[in-house]
């Protein structure tokens, strides 16, 4: 058994640096926000959310940041981040973009008109394409954005039935009521049969403001990176005393002699672990050298004659009766068994004769 002196690579040395951990950082804000544009935090029951917070905790840690007050502030960055990349990126210019009523062509229906009539909206529109059993249109109210994925509200009065407008190919409808300060997804359907064919949406930003709109985005982009964050937050406690817990285990048992200090441990043929105490490799058979500085320093073991406590040699206390030993005490020994006593005053006046006439030229 001897210490693994492994020489460490570049890329090793590398990996310890404050631009590696800022790398692994950039890393992880890219991830991240790839992951939202693509909608994978809806997906497996919402499991994308524990997957993103996993992303944030471990992609840092592979790149050397290991402290936790480091992944704290990094946690609190990241969530930040990928909350202005919503609102400000992705969602505002979604609606912004996908909001040109006046221009919408799709599956036969065009030429749609919107009129706000009390507060409700009257919706035309001219319908060209094969003949249906029925024309529906749906307008649904948006509740909530998270980059480019929103939640509408469905209800019995979203999906309404088109009614012709004479001998012509228009079409109307109106919602008595349609709330101010909210976005309203317009969709139109034809029915044929068993059959139903849905057209592509727009977004209706009439009855909102842009203060309305900015703060809808930065609402829903905010909530959903909240609960990342939470997990997120979880997740470092919970790894953080973890490894505590698992450290003091460690010391503890390199204390009682079970475990070999960090460094040794391991067999120096096949690099297999070694628990102290064993003398044979269990996988390989070689005989296992334990180094001096991990070996026990042998004392001879001596009785206190106070007491009969059983001590090393070499104490200055009494462990069990709190005496402290001085030059007024001798080791006996008794049937083969070391015992402390105290030395008499007359022979200690004639050791310390001995001792004086010895000194003497």
């Amino acid at each position: 058994m001897e210490q693994q002196q492994i020489p460490e690579t570049n890329f090793q040395k590398f990996m310890k640096t404050k631009p590696a951990m800022l790398i692994g950082a950039l890393i992880s804000i890219g991830i991240g926000i790839l992951m939202m544009w693509l909608g994978l935090f809806q997906q497996c029951c919402n499991l994308g959310y524990l997957l993103i917070a996993c992303v944030a905790l471990y992609v840092p840690k592979m790149f050397g940041m290991t402290k936790t007050q480091y992944l704290a502030v990094f946690g609190v960055v990241f969530f930040l981040v990928l909350t202005v990349m919503g609102a400000m990126v992705f969602s505002k210019p979604m609606f912004e973009n996908e909001s040109n009523v006046d221009g919408y062509s799709s599956d036969g229906f065009s030429n749609v008109t919107i009129t706000e009539v009390g507060d409700g909206v009257q919706i035309s529109v001219t319908y060209t394409g094969e003949a249906a059993d029925k024309l529906n249109v749906n307008l649904y109210q948006v509740k909530m954005v998270t980059y480019t994925m929103i939640n509408k509200t469905s209800h019995d009065d979203a999906c309404r039935e088109l009614a012709k407008v004479g001998e012509t190919t228009t079409y109307t409808v109106t919602y008595d009521d349609v709330p101010k300060g909210f976005i309203y997804q317009l969709s139109f359907e034809t029915v044929k049969g068993e059959d139903t064919n849905t057209s592509a949406s727009v977004y209706y930003l009439g009855r909102a403001t842009d203060s309305d709109i900015s703060s809808f985005c930065w609402m829903g982009n905010g909530y959903t990176c909240a609960w990342m964050a939470v997990i997120f937050f979880i997740m470092l406690i919970l790894t953080t005393v973890m490894r505590k817990n698992l450290e003091k285990t460690r010391a503890r048992m390199e204390a009682e002699g079970r475990l070999y200090p960090q460094g040794y441990g391991r067999c120096k043929e096949c690099g297999s672990i070694v628990l102290p105490g064993e003398t044979c490799c269990r996988r390989c058979g070689a005989f296992i050298e334990v180094p001096d500085e991990l070996r026990h320093k042998k004392v001879d073991m001596v009785e206190c004659s106070e007491c009969g406590a059983e001590i090393p040699e070499d104490a200055k206390v009494r462990p069990k009766c709190g005496a402290v030993f001085d030059e007024e005490e001798e080791i006996v020994y008794v049937d083969s068994e070391a015992k402390i006593t105290d030395v008499p005053e007359e022979k200690s006046e004639e050791v310390s004769d001995e001792k004086n006439e010895e000194e003497k030229p």
